[in-house]
């Protein structure tokens, strides 16, 4: 396509959405005019938006949903329900590709990059496809097939895949980095400071354990808590009838929010003496980035076993510990709680060799690899 009559065209897709924000905030002033593809809903099943519908419109950057249905490890009849969607993903994919032209298309994985990676495959786009985990995604899985560059973020990593493999690292939001401009809004900062966050979604089982522990916890430490916003369980509504039945001296230690913004995140990340959190691969990442001392509660179902691999992969560095989920009940949470912050010392020596762990300037490799798809398929 001819670069000297219009910009070039970069169409992002995936349900991994941090990397991805960390790499349109990167293309800012840059040649590529961005897309992104995404879900309309955050979890099969639900009606609850997905975050990339409010995230990705504040970077200026056009969003374009489509029906794609997640691909089952387990049968059953939301399951079943779910890959009869995927037709129609894949059919609503390849009109818009055929309408916006894209030059590459960009995959951060997950059910909603496959229909746009096989869909652009067939119309002759170049696909370049980034894996965040220590594991392969099962859309990934697929995509590298077919995918003219695999971008994966650990060196341990590279050897899974096949083909043409980059180790770019996990791209870091630009907040991430920086750490500017905002503290917690807690007064008593004589006592330590806790960080309890399930992700994007939040993590129920985690907020109901939480809700128990709250009374004996805030007896000896101030807490910051991301609880997700997802509607069915209803678990925000749930925490702040708990803080408002507190007595008044524990309630101003206890900071309830669904969804944290990304300073917020970033100041948590430096601040907080322990970050007690699921082990996603962008969670770990940015733990590792800031050196924090983290509690790992893995998500059991994960693919493939991801988040336990993760966790396990950041404690081996010295910085992090691991509970269950199948061991996770308030007494168990604040035992390692207690024992972690009684050896904090040990742990915050360990920050620099996690530091390490994490490929610095991801975003900017990421679009090099992009750029070089790009020239290679206009020859």
């Amino acid at each position: 396509m001819d670069s000297n009559t219009r910009r070039k065209k970069l169409l992002i897709t995936g349900g991994h959405l941090t990397p991805a924000i960390a790499v349109i905030q990167r293309l800012k002033n840059h040649e590529w005019e961005v897309i992104f593809m995404g879900r309309k809903v955050a979890q099969e099943g639900t009606s609850d938006p997905a975050r990339e519908m409010q995230e990705i419109p504040k970077l200026g950057v056009k969003i374009i949903t489509i029906p794609a249905g997640k691909l089952p490890r387990h049968l059953s009849l939301r399951s079943m329900l779910a890959v009869l969607r995927f037709p129609a993903g894949l059919l609503a994919a390849f009109w818009h590709i055929m309408r916006l032209r894209p030059d590459v298309i960009l995959s951060f994985g997950g059910y909603v990059a496959l229909p746009t990676a096989l869909a652009g495959k067939v119309l002759g786009i170049p696909i370049v496809t980034h894996e965040q985990t220590l594991t392969k995604g099962l859309a990934n899985a697929i995509i590298e097939r077919f995918a003219d560059a695999v971008a994966v973020s650990w060196k341990e990593t590279k050897t899974i895949f096949k083909g043409n493999v980059v180790v770019t690292g996990n791209p870091l939001r630009e907040e991430i980095v920086r750490s500017d401009g905002w503290k917690v809004p807690i007064q008593n900062t004589n006592i330590p400071l806790l960080y309890i966050t399930g992700g994007n979604q939040g993590a129920h089982r985690i907020n109901m354990v939480v809700k128990k522990a709250l009374p004996q916890l805030l007896k000896k430490y101030a807490i910051v808590h991301q609880c997700g916003s997802a509607r069915e369980k209803s678990d925000y509504t749930m925490l702040l009838q708990t803080r408002a039945s507190l007595p008044d001296e524990l309630k101003n230690r206890y900071v309830i929010r669904d969804w944290f913004q990304e300073s917020e995140v970033a100041w948590l990340l430096r601040n907080a003496d322990l970050i007690i959190s699921r082990s996603g691969a962008n969670t770990i990442t940015e733990i590792a980035y800031t050196g924090a001392t983290a509690l790992f509660i893995p998500l059991p179902i994960a693919g493939r076993n991801e988040q336990l691999a993760n966790a396990e992969f950041i404690k081996a560095a010295g910085t992090a510990e691991i509970l269950l989920q199948s061991k996770l009940s308030p007494v168990t949470l604040r035992k390692k709680i207690r024992q972690m912050l009684k050896d904090l010392t040990n742990y915050k020596r360990n920050a620099a060799k996690a530091r390490a762990l994490v490929v610095p300037n991801a975003a900017r490799k990421v679009i090099k690899l992009v750029d070089q798809v790009y020239e290679k398929a206009k020859k």
